[in-house]
């Protein structure tokens, strides 16, 4: 599909969204597009669609459960790497914590944020 000005964006095949150089081309068009606008510094994103991110780190860290590579059911080491697999460094993520009382069954977690 070509977007506004030339931005090709397919979705016609699901592999390519987790496919890095793909994303990285995406992002990188987006950029281009943005420079060129004058409008540089002005726009944030995450550098994955958070829906598909929590579905994709989430059946990768149910592998390595089931595979006895968690440290236990709630491993926010193991979390953290099957989320910046996908995303990169600097994922902040911690375990959703009320009044003193941790839901380990809760995971709070940020992507870093892409500015363009």
């Amino acid at each position: 599909m070509d977007i506004d000005g030339g931005i090709v964006a397919r979705f016609d095949d699901p592999k390519l969204i987790s496919d890095l150089a793909f994303r990285k081309a995406t992002v990188d068009q987006i950029k281009n597009k943005i420079f060129n606008a004058g409008l540089a510094g002005r726009f944030s994103t995450w550098p994955f669609p958070e829906d598909v991110l929590s579905t994709f780190a989430a059946i990768d860290y149910a592998f390595k459960w089931m595979n006895g590579e968690t440290d236990g059911r709630t491993d926010i080491n193991a979390m953290r790497e099957c989320l910046e697999s996908y995303t990169g460094s600097g994922v902040d993520i911690d375990i959703y914590t009320e009044d003193g009382i941790a839901y380990d069954n809760y995971i709070l977690y940020m992507q870093p944020y892409l500015t363009f």
